[in-house]
């Protein structure tokens, strides 16, 4: 994986970010994606070296359930899971 510096900040980011939009399985926005291989793919994504990723409290939001934020709460839990942490 190739890096580069975000800005001015120093922090290192892959060049290659991963979009979480598709990873909520949610009626409103996409559905098809099973949440046990979208977490997989974070996992794998990680392991790859990758360390840029994109998610909106939009990702997955739908009116039925204006409270839920699917891919957030998705990268949550690999958060919790793995131990990684924000920088």
């Amino acid at each position: 994986m190739k890096y580069r510096t975000l800005g001015k900040t120093g922090l290192k980011v892959s060049e290659i970010g991963m979009g979480t939009w598709q990873l909520a399985n949610d009626p409103g926005c996409w559905i098809g994606a099973d949440l046990g291989e979208s977490l997989k793919a974070i996992y794998k994504y990680v392991e790859l070296g990758g360390n840029f990723i994109d998610t909106a409290w939009i990702y997955g939001y739908s009116e039925d359930q204006p409270n839920r934020h699917p891919s957030e709460e998705l990268i949550g839990k690999f958060l919790k899971e793995s131990g990684n942490v924000i920088s």
